[in-house]
């Protein structure tokens, strides 16, 4: 899981560019890029700005350079968001999944990525992993 750090607030100006950098660097490494869009703000299924050009930017490498990235949203986006309208539509050409819509158990998901990298990893360790990750999700 990778996602830009917290930036102290006195180093912003140094620091913003590269955090944002490598986390773009990061989605174009990416096979998902899941958006836990579960209450960030006031409003439920909440995407704002930067999520929704963080959305753009996976289904440009898709689009645009064949990458077979899966975009993934906890949450349909709440009515009052200013990319409802596009998120919807993406949805219906089947470029972004809703996670309700996936039924597979992660801990085969992640032995099928972790295989097809030549990743070893003991059942135990696969099995922390993806509680990790449901823990993520439960936030």
């Amino acid at each position: 899981i990778n996602y830009p750090k917290a930036i102290p607030e006195d180093k912003i100006f140094v620091e913003y560019p590269n955090v944002h950098r490598t986390f773009y660097q990061s989605i174009t490494e990416a096979d998902i890029l899941f958006v836990v869009n579960k209450n960030d703000s006031e409003l439920e299924g909440y995407i704002g700005a930067s999520t929704f050009a963080e959305i753009s930017f996976a289904l440009a490498q898709r689009l645009v350079y064949g990458r077979d990235i899966k975009i993934i949203i906890l949450e349909i986006p709440n009515q009052n968001c200013h990319c409802y309208d596009e998120i919807m539509k993406w949805m219906k050409y089947g470029w972004i999944t809703l996670y309700d819509d996936l039924t597979f158990n992660l801990e085969e998901k992640i032995k099928e990525y972790l295989k097809a990298h030549g990743i070893t990893l003991k059942k135990d360790k696969i099995e922390e992993l993806a509680s990790q990750i449901e823990n993520e999700l439960a936030k």
